[in-house]
């Protein structure tokens, strides 16, 4: 899947209320790790460039996967707590 495909199921996933998202801790987990895969060959891709507008390019989709997946698994961590308490 395409990164800004990725970016956005995970946008959508953010913005739903906690009990629709409790439903789709699986769905998550498994969008961010598509997301570091992504970042990963983004990272290798990014040691290869050459040019410095790609290279800065490149370094800024780095940098906003990062942060979605923060953001992600920080959500995720706290809905998982959730789950274990119920």
């Amino acid at each position: 899947m395409k990164r800004k495909k990725l970016l956005q199921k995970l946008q959508s996933f953010l913005d739903k209320p906690d009990a629709a998202r409790k439903k789709d801790i699986k769905k998550a987990h498994d969008l961010i790790k598509e997301l570091g895969d992504k970042q990963a060959k983004l990272e290798s891709k990014l040691d290869e460039a050459t040019d410095e507008k790609e290279r800065h390019k490149i370094r800024k989709n780095i940098e906003v996967i990062k942060l979605q997946r923060e953001k992600g698994a920080d959500l995720l961590s706290e809905l998982r707590g959730e789950a274990d308490e119920h």
